[in-house]
């Protein structure tokens, strides 16, 4: 077990010091005039990212009318009501193991 946690401390370090150096980075340089088209540039492309890893997720699941509608739905709640994503997730699996003891 303790060979485990080893493997996984010297798998994980090297992510960590990374991030809490960008941190650092970030914050001391955060402000400066120059350095804000760059900022903004680096935020386009982290979104663009994002949008593809959601599309490239979602291509295989959302096949039917039903799951889109179901992904629409749980997007507008938690847009519009603001309620926590673990409550909407939670809700999608009591969902689906309803309309899988349908189908059983």
């Amino acid at each position: 077990m303790v060979g485990v946690s080893r493997g996984d401390g010297v798998l994980l370090l090297p992510s960590v010091v990374l991030m809490l150096a960008l941190a650092y980075g970030y914050s001391r340089f955060a402000d400066v005039p120059a350095l804000v088209p760059m900022r903004r540039g680096v935020l386009a492309a982290v979104v663009g990212l994002l949008l593809l890893t959601m599309y490239n997720l979602a291509k295989p699941v959302l096949r039917t009318p039903r799951t889109i509608a179901l992904a629409l739905g749980a997007f507008a709640v938690v847009a519009a009501l603001q309620i926590s994503v673990a409550w909407v997730v939670i809700a999608a699996g009591l969902f689906g193991l309803a309309s899988a003891r349908g189908r059983a």
